[in-house]
């Protein structure tokens, strides 16, 4: 991603994708429509359930709370997308540079 419009798109990209899972995951899991009321109190027994954290926003009607969890996560998301598109591209770019440097010299004629 050399510009800001390309880590702005991942950005988009990364942030619909979050909310079009909390949808996806809400129609899915029919479970999540019978399930009593959200508390915030930890219940580490059911720590596996995060992952439909999107439907349990959604059928609690925090739909908000989904925009900016998409929001905070895809910037998250496309900023480590972006840190590891520049670390391994980078070695490719010192080699190109350096070959086109050497290509590029012209021959020099020693008086020694």
């Amino acid at each position: 991603m050399e510009s800001v419009r390309s880590f702005l798109y991942v950005w988009f990209c990364f942030a619909l994708a979050i909310v079009v899972y909390a949808f996806v995951d809400l129609q899915l899991n029919p479970s999540l429509h019978v399930e009593g009321t959200l508390t915030l109190e930890p219940d580490f027994a059911r720590i596996g359930d995060l992952a439909h954290w999107g439907g349990r926003l959604l059928r609690a009607n925090g739909h908000m709370l989904v925009v900016g969890n998409a929001v905070i996560f895809g910037g998250m998301f496309a900023f480590l997308t972006s840190s590891l598109v520049r670390l391994f591209s980078r070695p490719r770019r010192r080699a190109r540079a350096a070959a086109e440097l050497v290509e590029s010299e012209p021959a020099r004629a020693s008086i020694y």
